[in-house]
């Protein structure tokens, strides 16, 4: 794998430790657990410039995920939903009990992230610009994964997340990557026969919710309206039924009556038969097709390696790159020369006078320091002017 996809995953290593201490002492309540859970998963990518590298790593992404997600949201059910000023220090931003016009109550803050979780889990098989068809490995691990996580971790109501990913036919969730073709019909009929045989009533209501929402996509089984109907109708009633006696099962409830209600909207929506074609034809795509990769292409150059974290084009012929103590002007392959350069001296921090950022006027390069102020240079390395506190320039 690439040199920077093993530093990240160092990176990524060093911040899972760190997290998961945090979870083990208890220091987070769930909410602020989730944001930071999700910000570390959220950074495991792909550093390629080429899609089709891209996808030859997208194994080793989704384990790596893999890997971290059970590390982290196993431990959640043990968290304290009260905590509102923990011993976590300052940087991590502290989610107050109020916002938005919502509590964040106990059931509240599970919804969140158990809703967060599934969508992790179902990632593998989410995305079409890296998941393909032959990759049914990982399309079976995440359906195993969604299984284990709402029976294993979660097995105490119906789950928000699972009903929005079987129900909604957009990305991310079972009906859409059935429709694109990342995953097959069998597989899904299979986790929902699993579900069936949990013998939990919430477990079996999804069961029954996923597949009465694959035959109302057209996408498995009969799709007789009238029996649809009669089935959707009967789920409801035996969910109007349930005595929901805590905040977090009346919260499952009502989601539960939602998406069973959401669904027999659709089914009330005029819909074209199989095969009928469209009234009207599609417009032409004026985007002209193009290469997916990127294309980039490196000239060898006759100067001495340097590193600058900054380069910017000034003409057609000239260049300028920097770093926090140099300023460099390119000239064609062979000619790189110094215009301005501060002296550490051994000074660090924030005494030390660093170059921020030069500009170019189209004559000069204007050279902003971080105590001397701004230095008007020409491209052969004449100090033309300095601007300073002297002249009206503020101290900082």
């Amino acid at each position: 794998m690439e040199a920077l996809w093993q530093e990240r995953l160092q990176a990524l290593r060093v911040a899972a430790g760190h997290l998961e201490y945090l979870l083990r002492q208890r220091a987070l309540n769930p909410l602020e657990a989730n944001a930071v859970a999700s910000a570390i998963l959220g950074d495991v990518y792909v550093p390629s410039a080429s899609a089709q590298r891209a996808r030859e790593m997208w194994p080793h992404v989704c384990a790596l995920r893999r890997e971290v997600f059970w590390r982290y949201y196993p431990l959640f059910p043990r968290l304290d939903p009260g905590i509102a000023n923990g011993t976590v220090r300052a940087m991590v931003r502290r989610i107050p009990p109020e916002g938005h016009g919502k509590r964040h109550s106990a059931a509240r803050q599970y919804d969140v992230w158990t809703r967060a979780a599934c969508q992790h889990v179902f990632i593998p098989v989410a995305f079409p610009s890296v998941t393909r068809p032959p990759l049914e490995t990982l399309q079976k691990q995440a359906l195993d994964d969604l299984f284990r996580f709402v029976t294993e971790v979660t097995p105490e109501v119906p789950l928000a997340g699972l009903n929005a990913l079987m129900v909604r036919p957009y990305v991310p969730s079972i009906p859409a990557s059935i429709i694109e073709g990342r995953l097959t019909v069998g597989l899904v009929q299979r986790f929902y026969e699993r579900l069936k045989q949990t013998g939990r009533p919430g477990h079996r209501w999804q069961a029954r919710l996923g597949t009465l929402a694959l035959r109302v996509h057209g996408l498995a089984g009969s799709t007789d309206e009238n029996q649809i109907t009669r089935e959707l109708e009967a789920l409801a009633a035996e969910v109007d039924a349930w005595q929901a006696d805590t905040p977090l099962a009346q919260r499952a409830k009502r989601n539960m009556t939602y998406h069973i209600r959401w669904l027999k909207e659709q089914m009330a929506r005029p819909r074209r038969e199989v095969g009928q074609p469209k009234r009207h034809d599609l417009p032409p795509n004026p985007i002209p097709e193009s290469e997916a990769d990127w294309q980039v292409r490196f000239e060898p150059t006759d100067l001495s390696p340097v590193e600058w974290y900054g380069l910017r084009q000034c003409t057609q012929a000239m260049d300028v790159a920097w770093d926090e103590s140099t300023v460099w002007v390119l000239e064609g392959r062979s000619k790189m020369s110094v215009v301005l350069r501060r002296q550490k001296s051994g000074v660090h921090g924030k005494d030390f006078d660093a170059i921020l950022m030069p500009a170019w006027d189209g004559e000069n390069l204007w050279i902003a320091c971080r105590h001397s102020g701004i230095h008007v240079v020409s491209p052969s390395g004449a100090i033309v002017a300095r601007i300073g506190r002297s002249e009206g320039l503020p101290p900082y």
